[in-house]
């Protein structure tokens, strides 16, 4: 994911991400009984990027609007999924528009298709020229679902079971199984995989640890390195959910 997170910004409590800096727009507010921490925006000038981040009872919280990965995403769909996907004597199939959307708990690839088909009408035994009815044409839309999870501290896509405007039609496992195998045969399922877990050249658990710092430093009052430790030591436990338009790492510190 090739985005530029990298800026200065007026703010009070600076966190550190390698070379850049960012900043936290609102110091937290500690609450002696609760140990609540209020949510915090983090301004970077990358356009609609605002991750947010939380600490609360020993809960970090890091969310990111899923706009963010769209682009991306998109482009590796269009570049591998969009186009010819079949054609012979007898049929032909296209796929085009294919897009990302977002959904509770995962995403859908969305796409449309034209499958054509015409049959073989008489060869003259002489010349051999075939002769073909006239190409028959219908097209409709399709959605692959992703599940998206947790494994091995990294967030992957989990294909479920492709719905198509085709449903008891004879020519349903034709367009099915064509995009199905492109999608295995261009290794689309990967890809998504590691657009999900990269925000500009750091992976979930640099996310968390780097955004996460200062709060956690604060909340439990040691020291930045201490802080950075902590959470890098419990990422195994991290959790993830897309809920709202928003992808949300939660991990329990302490």
């Amino acid at each position: 994911m090739r985005l530029t997170l990298l800026g200065s910004f007026v703010a009070v409590t600076m966190v550190s991400f390698g070379q850049s800096s960012l900043a936290e727009i609102n110091s937290p507010l500690r609450q002696s009984e609760t140990n609540v921490y209020s949510s915090q925006v983090i301004a970077f000038n990358a356009p609609n990027f605002r991750p947010e981040v939380s600490f609360s009872n020993g809960v970090l919280s890091v969310s990111v609007p899923t706009s963010f990965f769209e682009g991306p995403i998109n482009e590796i769909l269009r570049a591998n999924l969009d186009g010819n996907h079949k054609s012979t004597d007898f049929q032909k199939i296209d796929i085009s528009g294919t897009r990302v959307s977002f959904t509770n708990g995962g995403l859908n690839v969305n796409g449309n298709w034209q499958f054509q088909s015409r049959e073989l009408l008489a060869k003259n035994p002489i010349t051999g020229k075939k002769h073909y009815s006239p190409w028959v044409s219908v097209s409709g839309s399709f959605v692959q679902p992703f599940n998206v999870s947790v494994k091995n501290d990294r967030l992957i896509a989990q294909a479920g079971r492709i719905n198509l405007s085709t449903s008891g039609k004879w020519y349903h496992p034709f367009i099915s199984d064509s995009i199905l195998s492109r999608i295995a045969e261009k290794n689309t399922r990967p890809r998504l995989d590691q657009e999900l877990q990269n925000f500009n050249g750091m992976n979930v658990r640099q996310l968390l640890v780097n955004s996460g710092t200062s709060q956690v430093a604060q909340g439990l009052r040691v020291n930045t390195a201490e802080a950075r430790k902590l959470i890098d030591s419990r990422v195994g436990g991290m959790n993830a959910q897309i809920n709202g338009g928003r992808l949300k790492l939660v991990v329990r510190v302490k």
